[in-house]
Protein backbone atom coordinates (compact mmCIF):
# COMPACT_ATOMS: atom_id res chain seq x y z
CA UNK A 1 0.00 0.00 0.00
CA UNK A 2 1.17 3.34 -0.69
CA UNK A 3 0.41 4.82 2.42
CA UNK A 4 1.86 3.09 5.29
CA UNK A 5 0.08 5.81 7.72
CA UNK A 6 -3.61 4.80 6.20
CA UNK A 7 -2.50 1.21 6.09
CA UNK A 8 -2.08 1.09 9.79
CA UNK A 9 -4.57 3.56 10.64
CA UNK A 10 -6.82 0.84 8.62
CA UNK A 11 -5.39 -2.05 9.94
CA UNK A 12 -6.01 -0.61 13.86
CA UNK A 13 -9.81 -0.33 12.72
CA UNK A 14 -10.03 -3.80 11.60
CA UNK A 15 -8.26 -4.87 14.94
CA UNK A 16 -10.59 -2.94 17.06
CA UNK A 17 -13.63 -3.95 15.13
CA UNK A 18 -12.21 -8.05 15.90
CA UNK A 19 -11.50 -7.62 19.49
CA UNK A 20 -15.61 -6.20 19.55
CA UNK A 21 -17.22 -8.53 17.96
CA UNK A 22 -14.86 -11.58 19.87
CA UNK A 23 -16.12 -9.79 23.05
CA UNK A 24 -19.78 -9.57 21.58
CA UNK A 25 -20.08 -13.06 20.53
CA UNK A 26 -18.41 -14.31 23.79
CA UNK A 27 -21.37 -12.23 26.12
CA UNK A 28 -23.83 -12.98 23.93
CA UNK A 29 -23.40 -17.08 24.02
CA UNK A 30 -21.35 -17.98 26.75
CA UNK A 31 -21.57 -15.66 29.82
CA UNK A 32 -24.84 -13.25 29.03
CA UNK A 33 -28.17 -14.18 31.87
CA UNK A 34 -31.66 -15.11 31.18
CA UNK A 35 -31.46 -11.51 33.68
CA UNK A 36 -28.98 -10.02 31.23
CA UNK A 37 -31.86 -10.67 28.38
CA UNK A 38 -34.87 -9.91 30.49
CA UNK A 39 -33.56 -6.35 31.44
CA UNK A 40 -32.85 -5.65 27.82
CA UNK A 41 -36.58 -6.46 26.79
CA UNK A 42 -37.37 -4.56 30.07
CA UNK A 43 -35.67 -1.60 28.89
CA UNK A 44 -37.09 -1.81 25.10
CA UNK A 45 -33.56 -2.37 23.96
CA UNK A 46 -34.52 -6.28 21.92
CA UNK A 47 -38.02 -7.92 21.84
CA UNK A 48 -39.36 -11.13 23.27
CA UNK A 49 -38.90 -12.47 20.37
CA UNK A 50 -35.32 -11.90 19.89
CA UNK A 51 -34.46 -13.59 23.11
CA UNK A 52 -36.60 -16.69 21.95
CA UNK A 53 -34.76 -16.59 18.52
CA UNK A 54 -31.25 -16.39 20.61
CA UNK A 55 -31.89 -19.29 22.68
CA UNK A 56 -32.83 -21.25 19.96
CA UNK A 57 -29.72 -20.63 17.46
CA UNK A 58 -28.70 -24.17 16.99
CA UNK A 59 -24.96 -25.02 17.96
CA UNK A 60 -23.25 -25.70 15.03
CA UNK A 61 -24.26 -21.87 13.81
CA UNK A 62 -22.66 -20.67 17.67
CA UNK A 63 -19.48 -22.92 16.72
CA UNK A 64 -19.60 -20.85 13.28
CA UNK A 65 -20.31 -17.87 15.03
CA UNK A 66 -17.11 -18.41 17.63
CA UNK A 67 -15.21 -19.40 14.53
CA UNK A 68 -15.87 -16.22 12.85
CA UNK A 69 -15.22 -13.96 15.95
CA UNK A 70 -11.68 -15.84 16.13
CA UNK A 71 -10.79 -15.41 12.51
CA UNK A 72 -11.89 -11.81 12.02
CA UNK A 73 -9.89 -11.09 15.68
CA UNK A 74 -6.94 -13.47 14.25
CA UNK A 75 -7.30 -11.43 10.67
CA UNK A 76 -6.49 -8.28 12.47
CA UNK A 77 -3.78 -8.95 14.25
CA UNK A 78 -2.05 -10.47 10.81
CA UNK A 79 -2.31 -7.43 8.98
CA UNK A 80 0.17 -6.20 11.32
CA UNK A 81 2.68 -8.94 10.46
CA UNK A 82 1.82 -11.08 7.51
CA UNK A 83 -0.75 -9.95 5.90
CA UNK A 84 -1.37 -13.23 3.20
CA UNK A 85 -2.20 -14.70 6.32
CA UNK A 86 -4.68 -11.88 7.00
CA UNK A 87 -6.31 -12.85 3.68
CA UNK A 88 -6.75 -16.15 4.27
CA UNK A 89 -8.24 -15.48 7.59
CA UNK A 90 -10.59 -13.16 6.84
CA UNK A 91 -11.62 -14.76 3.65
CA UNK A 92 -12.59 -17.18 5.95
CA UNK A 93 -14.43 -15.45 8.50
CA UNK A 94 -15.96 -13.61 5.35
CA UNK A 95 -17.28 -16.82 4.34
CA UNK A 96 -18.61 -17.94 7.13
CA UNK A 97 -20.54 -14.74 8.06
CA UNK A 98 -22.00 -15.15 4.67
CA UNK A 99 -23.16 -18.79 5.78
CA UNK A 100 -24.62 -17.30 9.26
CA UNK A 101 -26.70 -14.57 7.85
CA UNK A 102 -27.98 -16.45 4.50
CA UNK A 103 -29.33 -19.24 7.75
CA UNK A 104 -30.61 -16.32 10.06
CA UNK A 105 -32.25 -14.05 7.72
CA UNK A 106 -33.52 -17.20 5.15
CA UNK A 107 -34.34 -20.10 6.92
CA UNK A 108 -34.34 -18.70 10.49
CA UNK A 109 -36.68 -15.15 10.09
CA UNK A 110 -34.21 -13.52 12.33
CA UNK A 111 -35.52 -10.08 10.26
CA UNK A 112 -39.31 -10.28 12.34
CA UNK A 113 -37.94 -10.32 15.69
CA UNK A 114 -35.18 -7.47 15.18
CA UNK A 115 -35.50 -3.75 14.14
CA UNK A 116 -34.49 -2.49 10.55
CA UNK A 117 -32.11 -0.23 12.24
CA UNK A 118 -29.98 -4.21 13.43
CA UNK A 119 -30.49 -4.95 9.80
CA UNK A 120 -28.77 -1.90 8.79
CA UNK A 121 -26.14 -2.81 11.44
CA UNK A 122 -26.25 -6.35 10.05
CA UNK A 123 -25.44 -5.25 6.11
CA UNK A 124 -22.72 -2.99 7.59
CA UNK A 125 -20.70 -6.10 8.84
CA UNK A 126 -21.42 -8.04 5.60
CA UNK A 127 -19.58 -4.87 3.99
CA UNK A 128 -16.81 -4.68 6.69
CA UNK A 129 -16.17 -8.24 5.87
CA UNK A 130 -16.10 -8.00 2.57
CA UNK A 131 -13.87 -4.72 2.84
CA UNK A 132 -11.36 -6.74 5.44
CA UNK A 133 -10.61 -9.31 2.78
CA UNK A 134 -9.82 -6.97 -0.01
CA UNK A 135 -7.91 -4.62 2.21
CA UNK A 136 -5.90 -7.82 3.51
CA UNK A 137 -5.34 -8.94 -0.34
CA UNK A 138 -4.10 -5.35 -1.35
CA UNK A 139 -1.30 -5.15 1.45
CA UNK A 140 -0.27 -8.50 0.49
CA UNK A 141 0.70 -7.41 -2.45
Amino acid sequence: MANQATAWIISTALLLWGIAYLWLVSFAFFFATSEHWARLVDEGRIRPEYVEYIAAIPTWVVVASVATAVTRFSGGVALFFSPGWAFYLYTLSFLLTLVIMFRAFFFAGVASVIPSSQIAVEALFLFLSAFAVFFAFVLSR
